[in-house]
Formats: C-alpha cells, structure tokens, sequence
C-alpha cells in the first residue's frame, strides 16, 4: 500500500488513526500506516506510548520480525510505564516467541498498574493463577515447596469434594 501525504500532515493524529484501526481489529489497514508514521516522521515529533507497542506487536505477528517488534514494544513501555495497554502488548509479542514466563511477568505489572484493565485481566485468565508458595523465603522449584505446594494442594482438594 502507498500512501500519499501532504508535507503538513500531522503525523500524530495519522499514528492515532492507525492505532484505531488495529485496535478494531483492522491490521491490514492499520500497519502500513504505522510503518509510515515510523519512516517519515520528523524525529522530534512527538508519538503516543502506545503507538511503538501497535507497531512492534503488528511487525511481530503480521510480518514475523520478532525482536524489532520486542524492542519496539519495551520501547512503549519504557515511554509510559505506568499504562497497562503497552504492557499487554509486550506479553502479546512475548507470546509470540513462545515465552510466556516474562508474558506472564508483563501482564502482572500491567495488572498492577490498572487491575480493572479486562483486556489484560482476560489474558491473564487463559494463564491460570498460581496460589503463593508455602515457603515464601524459597524458590517455587525448591523441594521444600513442592512437596508441601503438593500437600495444600491434595488437602484442598479432599476437603472440598463432598
């Protein structure tokens, strides 16, 4: 797709507009445009957070460049750290790669910065949730907290069928 701009385009409000675009779901549409508010834009033009975080998870998973769509959403993240969207998007790309350790890490901090977010609270759902180690001072892998984890777990069990 070519797209053709006057020189006083406002590379914001495009950005903003493909960012509607993927969020509807409208990634044929949307990438493109945010490829090219990423070529041309003057440098000092400022972009929303969320745009590097669309950006690399589109490039990611509609053209399968991986770790530049990483780094371009720990870019997102690092701009606006104290929004959830961006955080979800890291654990999306994450996904991607198969990693879902740091996607699940990604999604507990975009849960602790907006707890309400259903978007991440969905994702975080298809994850499961784990209950605390009994041993907290030790690692979950630790023997210790395996076989006592193993033991809460049969107990609870027993005493919740009738």
């Amino acid at each position: 797709m070519v797209l053709h701009l006057s020189e006083n385009q406002d590379f914001h409000v495009m950005a903003l507009a493909a960012i509607d675009l993927c969020r509807s779901g409208d990634w044929v549409a949307g990438l493109p445009r945010l490829s090219y508010v990423a070529k041309y834009r003057n440098g000092d033009e400022l972009l929303p957070s969320v745009f590097f975080s669309y950006l690399g998870y589109g490039l990611a998973k509609r053209e399968r460049k991986y770790q530049e769509g990483l780094d371009l959403c720990k870019t997102g993240v690092r701009l606006n750290e104290f929004d959830g969207e961006p955080w979800l998007y890291l654990a999306k790309t994450y996904m991607l790669f198969g990693r879902k350790k740091p996607a699940i890490e990604a999604l507990d901090r975009g849960l602790q910065l907006d707890p309400e977010d259903r978007d991440l609270l969905r994702m975080r759902g298809e994850f499961g949730w784990r209950r605390r180690t009994v041993m907290s001072a030790l690692p979950r892998a630790h023997a210790i907290n395996r076989v006592t984890g193993g033991l809460r777990s049969l107990a609870m069990s027993r005493r919740e069928s009738p």
